[in-house]
């Protein structure tokens, strides 16, 4: 309960889908009653990451989520890491919502393409193929 309080000063939090579960004491499996705990705990900006199964970002009650780059994984060394360091580039670069979700995504898909948790991360060129690829919107929702 001191945590859940601590969210209201929180910018940002970045959590795997399970992870917010167990945070909000929700079935991981009902993501509609967790956006809702987590809009009501104040935090500015959530993203949630599930692996294979893409990313969610939820800021000002709007939740978008999006399908992951296609790839062939080897090692998932490392990917919540450079999830995280790609989507804080694209916050820090004052991108839209889309692409932060966008870099995070990349970053993330282009790290298990190789072997440990650096091999893949993504120089700027490199960043910018990949988000120039069209990635799917699984869910855009206006949370009450």
């Amino acid at each position: 309960n001191e945590l859940l309080e601590l969210l209201k000063k929180v910018d940002m939090l970045n959590l795997n889908k399970m992870e917010f579960g167990r945070l909000l004491k929700v079935d991981c499996k009902n993501t509609e009653e967790m956006l809702k705990k987590i809009v009501d705990l104040g935090v500015r900006l959530s993203i949630m990451t599930d692996g294979k199964n893409g990313a969610g970002l939820l800021r000002n009650n709007r939740w978008i989520w999006m399908e992951t780059f296609p790839n062939k994984s080897v090692d998932d060394t490392g990917a919540g890491d450079a999830f995280v360091a790609g989507a804080v580039k694209g916050i820090l670069s004052n991108l839209n919502d889309e692409e932060i979700l966008k870099m995070g995504l990349a970053n993330g898909s282009s790290v298990v393409t190789k072997i440990g948790a650096k091999a893949g991360l993504l120089y700027r060129d490199e960043m910018e193929k990949w988000t120039r690829k069209k990635l799917g919107f699984v869910e855009e929702i206006v949370v009450k």
